[in-house]
Parts: C-alpha cells; structure tokens; sequence
C-alpha cells in the first residue's frame, strides 16, 4: 500500500469518524453507569492516537516529506490504528465481563426496522430495488442488541454504497450451524463487487474500495463483534455482477468468554 493511497484513505476517514467515535463513547460510558461499572478508556484516550493518525495524513498530504519520513508516518499510521482498535476491543471485554442477562431480540422486528430506517433512506433517489425475505418469529437471546444493529447497519449502508442500479435483497431465517441452532442473515447486492485481490483482506483495516468514501474500517470492526458474538460472517462477490455476505449468529448470542 503507496503512502499516498493509505494517506488519502486515513485522512477522509479521520475526518468523518472523529464525531462518530465520541458519540460512541458517550454511549459507553452511559451504558457503563447503568452497569454500575466504568469504562477504562474515555473520549482522550480515543483521541490521542486517533489525533497521532490525523496529525501524520496531515504531513503526509503535505507532501513535504522525503521518501523514509513517508515510510516512518505510515508506520505511526498502523501503529495507532491497532491502538485504536485495541481500546475498542477492551470496551467490549469489559461488556463481556459485566454481561450477565441477556434478552430475547424478536429479529425479523429488528431487520425490517433497519431497512425501513437506514437502508431505505439511503437509496432515496437511486434506481435500486430493496427486496426482503424474512422469516417470521426468528429469535435470538443477545446480551447487547445494539452490536446486532451495528453489523446490520453496515452491512446494509456498504450494499447500498457499492449498488448504483439493480437490487438489494435482505434474508433472514433459522439455520443450523455444525448442529447448533441459530440464525442466518444474507445480504445480496447487484453492484459494482469486489476484485478477488481485495476479497482476500476485505476484513482487514482500511481495506477500502477507491472512488468511494468509507473509513475502510467498518467491516473489520464488524468481524471482530462477529467473532466475539461466536457467530461467523463470509463474504463472496463477483466483480461488476454483485456481492453477499453472509451472516450466521447462535441462538443464545452472547459475548464470548
């Protein structure tokens, strides 16, 4: 990855996510309060190495920086990004240790509530089609809904992004997983897919699609609460033709331990 390209992808995304990751915060710390439990890290700690990241695009974009200079920001870059995503990691350990009831979520009523308030404004004005199969009474027990509501938001945004014309088809129903009960969600787009160099490390940071805005961020973060979840996410396209990801969560959804 050239400097330039990581420079241009860091510094459009620093800029759109500096508000988003502030108001997540004061989520947590809301969330914490509930719990009768603090959060370690605070709205500075987030910042400071997300300020180290914008301060180096800064030079970068400059351009007043010989070869090695470029090469030493670009590892700051990366470097502060795993900080960033480690503090993320440690909210949700410490969700995890503090989660103790979970609730039952009615997920067909969550699904159809994402499109109709996220993905349907979204294709305001474009010639795509929002086509859903959802399965009646599907379920799940999950200690924190809203990280369901996180992976769909991005899944359904990123669909919408990358589809200029054609459709956008949601389903949801029960399914198996090695004899295991839970649930599968598939989102299926007819836009612009992924080049098989890209698929390959689509789940890794600032893996980002050029000509489009994005933090290049968003499905790594969705991955790793997939994982923490112990469900599994996968994801196939075809350049030009479409992409689906495919999304399976256990009945009984909790954080791992």
């Amino acid at each position: 990855m050239t400097a330039g390209l990581l420079n241009r992808e860091a510094y459009q995304y620093l800029h759109r996510t500096n508000e988003v990751l502030s108001r997540t915060n004061l989520k947590l710390r809301e969330d914490a309060m509930q719990h009768q439990t603090s959060i370690s890290y605070t709205s500075h700690d987030l910042k400071t190495p997300l300020n180290a990241i914008m301060g180096f695009a800064s030079l970068l974009r400059d351009g007043n920086m010989d070869d090695e200079k470029k090469k030493s920001a670009v590892e700051r870059i990366l470097t502060n990004s795993k900080d960033l995503l480690r503090m993320l990691e440690k909210g949700l350990d410490q969700f995890r240790s503090k989660a103790t009831d979970a609730a039952e979520v009615d997920l067909s009523e969550l699904v159809r509530e994402q499109i109709q308030n996220e993905l349907i404004p979204i294709l305001f004005g474009k010639e795509v089609e929002a086509e859903s199969r959802i399965e009646p009474g599907v379920r799940i027990r999950v200690s924190d809904p809203d990280l369901i509501k996180h992976i769909l938001s991005n899944l359904l945004s990123n669909a919408a992004k990358f589809t200029p014309t054609g459709s956008i088809q949601i389903r949801v129903r029960k399914a198996k997983e090695k004899e295991e009960e839970g649930v599968q969600i598939v989102v299926t787009d007819t836009g612009i897919g992924i080049e098989a160099d890209r698929l390959a490390r689509i789940f890794d940071p600032f893996s980002h699609t050029s000509g489009y805005e994005g933090s290049g961020i968003g499905l790594t973060i969705v991955h790793h609460v997939v994982q923490q979840l112990r469900g599994k996410i996968k994801v196939k396209s075809t350049p030009g033709a479409g992409t689906q990801f495919t999304l399976w969560l256990p009945q009984q959804c909790d954080l791992a331990g």
